[in-house]
């Protein structure tokens, strides 16, 4: 399926478009469902799906939007009508065989834009926003394996450029107009056949200048009555009556 072009005399005019919709339903709307080919034989791939926006010569290129339904309720008190809003599912490829030199299972890639003389592409994540209830969570979670260890959260900048230093990671809470400010928490998981895992704050080495500080610093309040936050610094318990040192 394709257009025709709009160029030549016509300097304002727009290519046609495309529309695929499925009608409505009383029952349920209808499913669009767009399948790849498959391959039956020991050399070929599976066939791909691939959606790419228009480019623009002087203007910005075109947007890929993958928008899931809206919920609507009309109005009705009953639970059976209090409907969700449909969820944006990317889910990549499975690997079946059981062979231990078998191909890994698909990856999930999600990159910015590159760029030659602007900034690079922002890759922005948000759980979504609610008017009367919670906001919705973000949760970065490495696989989980029934045999091997789980899959590691990696948060990592890229290295600096000929003249730029690398990016910085800033762990922030929001900030709060009437409650209390979220609280930035830093947890290894309980071993109950092993050693739990080590928290780990160190500088990297400097070869011009002074080294990094680590600095840590309590809360100070505002408060008239109220005290400036803690800084504790506990050794952890033993058994055998003997602690960690602090």
């Amino acid at each position: 399926l394709k257009t025709g072009d709009a160029r030549g005399e016509f300097e304002n005019s727009t290519s046609g478009e495309i529309s695929l919709s499925i009608g409505a339903g009383n029952a349920g709307g209808g499913n669009f469902v767009v399948g790849a080919g498959y391959s039956y034989t020991p050399i070929g791939d599976g066939g791909s799906i691939k959606l790419t926006a228009g480019m623009a010569d002087y203007t910005s290129g075109g947007d890929i939007v993958l928008e899931a339904g809206v919920g609507r309720n009309g109005g009705k008190l009953h639970d059976i009508y209090k409907a969700s809003g449909g969820s944006v599912i990317i889910h990549a490829g499975e690997t079946l065989s059981s062979n231990w030199s078998a191909a890994d299972a698909g990856n999930i890639v999600l990159a910015g834009g590159a760029a030659l003389a602007s900034s690079g592409g922002i890759v922005s994540i948000t759980g979504g926003s609610s008017a009367l209830g919670l906001g919705g969570d973000l949760e970065l979670i490495g696989g989980y394996s029934d045999l091997a260890d789980s899959g590691r959260v990696i948060i990592t900048t890229a290295n600096g450029g000929l003249l730029g230093s690398s990016g910085m990671v800033n762990i922030t809470t929001g900030g709060s107009s009437l409650g209390d400010t979220g609280r930035i928490l830093l947890n290894t998981g309980t071993a109950s056949g092993g050693a739990a895992g080590e928290i780990r704050l160190s500088i990297g080495d400097s070869d011009t200048g002074f080294g990094g500080q680590l600095y840590m610093k309590a809360g100070k309040t505002s408060d008239e009555f109220g005290a400036g936050g803690d800084l504790v610094l506990l050794g952890g318990e033993g058994t055998n009556n003997i602690g960690g040192r602090g």
